[in-house]
């Protein structure tokens, strides 16, 4: 009988390890990892943010900057699992090294370049498809860096990495540096980040460790060279997925709030001039508290998940997100609401009161929308750490970067449309009800599988087992 997935939760009876370990950050090779990941991600962000300001700056077109993403989000969707086999394949650090020093070679060609447009489309291209056998490869490479008890901490620490990275990437480096000084002094310095990542990942040992190990003691574990051809390997991930509830909702739901976020970071501009009667330039000082509570989650989350059963806490993470957009949908009207009978005392139904109370809304709920969002992508991501095998965490990865990389391409594409006839506060209802509505559907689809409330780890016993034997 499969578990229960109500709105309550209670607390998982087995005696699990403890989630936060003094080790994790004492261990050299975990500290390697960040730092390396820290630097690769910086400068991809700085690139990708670069290249859409320098387009939009020359062209003036909105057209160019759609099909500047899209020459980013495509490769995601075309070569996805071939990157996932490529890495459940050949050694880890080897690819993570390879894949830095192709993406420092990258960026030392556009500097010889003739500074058009097209030479950014190259590069974006160029670099979108390195990071199809990039992504997979930091991914899948944790479990063997940290100890299984670990997963959670670790998996939260990274996930305050890519916050970091964000920040530097995309708020200071890239800003700053185009401003002033232009593009090529930033492309030297991506290019420094991803050969000082290249360098760090070669000095990282042991990343292929466990799998060898399983290997070693002559178990049946499903390799990729098993499979012929890239359609049979996604058939393969998706039976994999599909046979284990916690692992479908996590990767549906990793794949849904990873989706709203590229349609956040879109319309957060238009939704602070037009909703909020800011420039759009404020809109990162309104929702920086987002950036609080994501790294809130990585002190909180480790002991959460020792508590609580991670599937249900992912659940609740997820509606708990999934409510706030709601909230700051009908933001106007619940702003009027406290304009009226807030506790500062503020003059009845005056624009001017409503409007500061809108502001003061958006930034209230930042935080917890930022707490939520991180509940789900380390629980999420834990569980497929403990659940799927270690031969197949590269493709299931890049599976799930195929799914996100899929859904929003439509949103990318009517965000802008639906913005502008109905405004950005129809944008995030219609938002919330899909992630809800795509999240009811994933709960009904997924299989009711025996032990799902315990979030156990898949041991070498479970990793023996053939997919032949999954259901479909």
């Amino acid at each position: 009988m499969g578990p229960d997935w109500g709105p309550s939760f209670s607390p998982v009876t087995r005696v699990d390890r403890p989630v936060v370990n003094p080790a994790l950050r004492a261990s050299a090779r975990f500290r390697r990892f960040w730092v390396a990941r820290l630097l690769s991600h910086t400068a991809q962000n700085a690139i990708l943010l670069g290249l859409l300001v320098t387009v939009v700056n020359r062209t003036g077109s909105t057209i160019h900057s759609s099909l500047l993403v899209l020459t980013f989000v495509l490769p995601s969707a075309l070569l996805g699992i071939a990157g996932g086999i490529v890495v459940d394949r050949l050694p880890k650090r080897e690819m993570l090294v390879t894949t830095g020093l192709f993406r420092t070679a990258l960026c030392l060609l556009f500097l010889h370049g003739n500074g058009g447009v097209l030479p950014i489309y190259a590069t974006n291209l160029g670099v979108s498809i390195i990071t199809q056998f990039a992504s997979p490869a930091e991914s899948a490479a944790l479990p063997a860096l940290v100890p299984e008890g670990q997963l959670v901490a670790a998996t939260a620490a990274l996930n305050l990495e890519f916050v970091i990275a964000q920040l530097l990437g995309t708020v200071l480096l890239a800003p700053l540096l185009v401003k002033t000084v232009g593009l090529r002094p930033l492309f030297v310095l991506t290019a420094i980040g991803f050969l000082l990542s290249s360098v760090l990942y070669a000095r990282i040992s042991g990343v292929d460790r466990r799998e060898e190990r399983y290997l070693n003691e002559g178990e049946a574990v499903a390799l990729p060279g098993r499979v012929a051809g890239v359609r049979a390997a996604g058939i393969e991930t998706w039976r994999l997925i599909r046979s284990d509830r916690s692992v479908m909702v996590s990767v549906v739901l990793q794949t849904l709030v990873a989706t709203t976020i590229v349609v956040l970071v879109s319309i957060v501009p238009i939704y602070t001039k037009r909703v909020l009667f800011l420039p759009a330039e404020y809109s990162v000082a309104v929702f920086s508290p987002a950036a609080v509570g994501m790294f809130l989650s990585v002190r909180l989350v480790p002991g959460l998940a020792r508590r609580f059963a991670k599937p249900r806490l992912a659940v609740v993470g997820f509606a708990t997100f999934v409510a706030l957009l709601v909230v700051l949908g009908f933001s106007r009207e619940v702003a009027l609401l406290l304009a009226r009978y807030g506790p500062a005392g503020l003059p009845g139904l005056h624009p001017a009161s409503a409007i500061v109370w809108r502001v003061a809304l958006c930034a209230l709920l930042a935080g917890p929308l930022g707490f939520a969002y991180g509940i789900v992508i380390v629980v999420a991501r834990a569980i497929l750490y403990e659940r799927v095998p270690v031969s197949m965490q590269g493709r299931v990865f890049a599976f799930q970067g195929v799914l996100g990389s899929i859904a929003s391409i439509l949103p990318l594409i009517l965000v802008g449309v639906v913005a502008y006839v109905l405004g950005p506060r129809a944008v995030l209802i219609l938002v919330a009800l899909t992630n809800a509505l795509a999240a009811w559907y994933a709960l009904r689809l997924a299989p009711s599988t025996a032990g799902e409330g315990e979030s156990s780890s898949v041991g070498p016993a479970a990793e023996a087992a053939p997919l032949s034997g999954l259901k479909t």
